[in-house]
């Protein structure tokens, strides 16, 4: 777990005149019989700033230190188990100053397919297109469809939920509700981060996505 100046992952800090922040990073090891940490390391940018060796043994850890940071950055934690095998991260905290505009998410072609979950028939309702802030959900968009198909250009990173009259609604992710992308991003290895392949491939799996919504009637 990453904490910077009192904010977890996903947030986004706005350091204004503050140069310090208190960052504290806890982690454990995986529970199986023998497991151990290693390090943890505090990552800036996508280069190692701080290294804290666990110590022999160790299965837990809790660390806090301050950094100083007035530009514009992320910072993420990666800890190692007993060999460079075992590896967790953290998402991402974003320290961003007073209007620095990130950059555009990559958009994804969306196929939809909207039908009953018992008979299979296609179903009319409407989508709304959710853009997540941190852990805050945006709404930004809302299209109506017909017959069961729906084809949308958005932000890779939006999750979709869709309403029909009669039926509960049901929300996908781009990411974690097509298979493919899932997959994808979840066989990564660390040494394939640095390999600019493997973004090129999800991009190419963004251009054609295919989320199944089957409601259920409400009775």
């Amino acid at each position: 777990v990453l904490e910077v100046g009192g904010h977890l992952s996903g947030d986004v800090v706005r350091p204004g005149q503050q140069a310090f922040f208190r960052v504290r990073i806890r982690a454990w090891a995986s529970g199986a019989i023998d497991e151990r940490l290693t390090r943890v390391e505090l990552i800036r940018n996508g280069e190692v700033v701080k290294t804290i060796e666990a110590g022999q043994k160790a299965t837990e850890l809790d660390r806090i230190f301050d950094i100083t940071e007035t530009g514009r950055a992320w910072y993420i934690a990666r800890c190692y188990g007993s060999n460079n095998h075992q590896i967790a991260v953290t998402n991402p905290v974003y320290v961003e100053p007073e209007g620095a505009r990130p950059p555009a998410a990559a958009l994804a072609e969306v196929e939809l397919s909207v039908r009953d979950l018992a008979t299979g028939a296609p179903l009319s309702g409407d989508c709304e297109v959710i853009r997540m802030v941190g852990r805050r959900a945006v709404r930004e968009s809302e299209v109506a469809f017909k017959a069961g198909r729906l084809r949308l250009r958005v932000p890779a990173t939006a999750r979709l939920e869709v309403r029909v009259p009669g039926y509960s609604s049901m929300t996908r992710s781009i990411f974690m509700d097509y298979a493919p992308l899932r997959e994808s991003v979840f066989s990564m290895r660390a040494e394939g981060l640095s390999e600019w392949s493997a973004f090129e491939h999800v991009r190419e799996l963004l251009k054609s996505v295919r989320l199944d919504f089957a409601l259920r009637a409400i009775q």
